[in-house]
């Protein structure tokens, strides 16, 4: 409703893209309603949720949701993309940005690694060796997997973990293995 009446005016002013934004009405990857902006007021109450300003992103279309898994917390930041090109256009009005796989895997990706299962975490590993060309561009993706556990080490085994099950495969970073003389990716 509110893309099709922005259209049919030329647009919302910044006034009433704010109100816009404090409206719970963006979904997350999660599947929550959410505020892009929190309510004003509440300063005074103690409620320091009230003061926060929580960014909220989208996936560009290009990018699978299979290659790269998301935990909760992640899912919590994602919102889901508009089906209608209207609603993708007042996304971009109201300036949520939307990441493309390099940013994808930096901000979300590699932060939350360690709450993936094995399974996710194979996925996520597969797809940054089939797409480093394109991750390695970024600078603070590269500098975050330096020191980040995902390459799969299957000589050694982990104890098992009460939260998550049985671990068969225990994961060292890149640091670990890096020897100067070969080429790693």
């Amino acid at each position: 409703y509110f893309a099709r009446v922005s259209r049919s005016f030329g647009g919302y002013s910044n006034s009433e893209r704010e109100k816009l934004k404090r409206m719970p009405i963006y979904q997350t990857a999660e599947g929550k309603c959410v505020r892009l902006q929190s309510r004003r007021g509440g300063r005074n109450n103690g409620d320091s949720r009230n003061n926060e300003l929580q960014t909220y992103y989208t996936i560009s279309p290009n990018i699978s949701s299979n290659d790269f898994p998301l935990s909760q917390k992640s899912k919590s930041k994602v919102l889901e993309l508009p089906k209608s090109r209207e609603c993708r256009e007042l996304y971009q009005d109201l300036s949520i940005q939307s990441l493309e796989e390099d940013n994808l895997v930096e901000k979300f990706v590699v932060p939350d690694f360690d709450s993936l299962s094995d399974t996710e975490k194979e996925k996520v590993v597969e797809s940054i060796k089939n797409k480093w060309d394109i991750l390695k561009r970024n600078a603070m993706l590269v500098k975050s997997i330096e020191n980040l556990e995902f390459i799969p080490n299957m000589g050694h085994m982990t104890q098992p973990d009460s939260n998550r099950g049985q671990r068969s495969v225990a994961f060292l970073a890149a640091k670990e293995l890096y020897d100067p003389e070969n080429k790693m990716l």
